[in-house]
């Protein structure tokens, strides 16, 4: 299926490059990450962090498990050549720790591959749940010559997912969450879509979109999940360091946002508005205004999209709704990496379905699923030209032709206006 004609079918060798280019850029980043964990360089890596956690929890650090000193001293014994402005520090909630225990069972480096193992399967269970969101009718599929197996390949090759799989980043859970419980609510599981979704508390600044959508939406009883996942993770991270423990946390979290560059938290390198911001304006504002100018910019973007996530009785609407948000919640973050990027997997695939379901309803080529390639294209020079200036922009048309395209869809939607088809094309 990956071999494609081009006599058979001129317009599907360009889907075939870039599933192409996809593996190969894969392999070489598989590479470089297991020659990077076989060296020195695996003490730079965020791994580090989550192995620190869960080495603290098993020594029964409970009320300094957020202290810097204590943090570093854990470090240094591991490293001993670290310096303390090499310090990765452990950011996540107490909770976290405590689900990574087992890591520290371990070596630093066995640790390693067990975590790297872990999260390569939920990387392909990530995958395997995203092929099957997709529906590829046998229309479709004689129509692209792509089944899903390819879709398969395709979306396990994003390099966000492999970024945070092998750099031992939690942003491919976040992924999953997300996923599942954008499927449950399709199947009006609504608590436990809610409660699924309340994983993101482990990661709290992702969670306010979603909540913003919800209200919005009226989704009541996936808030009351949520309610209920997020309350039984603060009272176990309670149990687990006390309130001065929860107290350091907060602590931590507002010294490293003011001195992130010193902790491995660059907010410049961030491919969000925030990132943006502060890449172009540090050298002439002061932090604290450059901030409140990203405030004053996620709230104008909140404002562009309140009346498109009002729910409505519509086809489709809630998928591109939901495509939409969690863009948002990527676009307008306070602390989103390269790897955190893996959430617009979700995103990713509900624009397929959305194609695919128009393919197969009409006899027709859907013009906007070759214009895509383009969005793919911006991705692909995002994620693979990290920290160059030139990325600020890419970031900004990636963000912007999403989000205007998102808009355009669900107003459609709504006034049941007929997806845009090229009326000439043949199947």
């Amino acid at each position: 299926m990956l071999f494609i004609s081009y006599k058979k079918q001129r317009y599907c060798m360009k889907p075939a490059i870039g599933i192409y280019l996809s593996i190969i850029l894969m392999c070489v980043y598989c590479i470089y990450m297991f020659s990077m964990a076989l060296g020195p360089t695996l003490s730079f890596s965020d791994y580090r962090a989550q192995y620190t956690g869960a080495l603290m929890i098993r020594k029964g650090v409970r009320s300094d498990l957020y202290s810097i000193d204590t943090q570093y001293n854990i470090q240094k014994k591991l490293f001993p050549n670290l310096q303390k402005k090499q310090l990765l520090p452990f950011l996540s909630p107490p909770a976290v720790a405590f689900i990574l225990f087992p890591l520290s069972l371990f070596s630093y480096g066995q640790g390693y591959v067990v975590f790297g193992v872990a999260l390569l399967f939920i990387l392909f269970l990530t995958s395997f749940f995203a092929c099957r969101a997709v529906l590829i009718s046998r229309k479709v599929q004689k129509l692209l010559y792509i089944n899903q197996i390819d879709l398969l390949v395709i979306i396990s090759a994003m390099l966000p997912l492999w970024l945070s799989a092998l750099g031992g980043q939690l942003s491919i859970i976040w992924t999953l969450a997300f996923l599942i419980s954008y499927l449950l609510a399709k199947q009006n599981k609504h608590v436990l879509s809610g409660l699924t979704l309340s994983i993101i508390c482990m990661k709290p600044h992702l969670l306010i979109v979603p909540l913003v959508f919800l209200v919005i939406q009226k989704r009541w009883k996936m808030l009351v999940g949520v309610l209920i996942g997020g309350v039984f993770l603060a009272l176990f991270s309670l149990y687990l360091v006390g309130w001065q423990g929860m107290v350091g946390y907060l602590q931590l979290l507002s010294h490293v946002s003011k001195n992130g560059a010193s902790n491995g938290v660059e907010i410049v390198a961030q491919p969000t508005l925030r990132g943006l911001l502060h890449s172009f304006l540090e050298a002439y504002l002061s932090m604290r205004v450059i901030d409140i100018i990203w405030i004053m910019g996620a709230g104008l973007v909140f404002c562009l999209v309140y009346k498109h996530w009002k729910k409505a009785d519509k086809p489709n609407l809630f998928d591109l709704q939901w495509a939409l948000m969690i863009v948002v919640t990527c676009f307008t973050s306070a602390h989103t990496h390269y790897h955190d990027l893996s959430l617009l997997l979700v995103p990713l695939i509900i624009i397929l379905n959305y194609w695919f379901y128009v393919l197969d309803k009409k006899n027709i080529i859907h013009r906007e699923l070759f214009r895509y390639s383009k969005v793919m294209a911006i991705l692909v020079v995002l994620v693979c030209s990290e920290g160059l200036l030139s990325v600020k922009i890419f970031v900004l048309i990636f963000y912007s032709i999403t989000i205007i395209y998102l808009l355009n869809q669900i107003k459609e939607n709504k006034n049941g206006a007929k997806p845009q088809v090229d009326e000439t094309a043949s199947v």
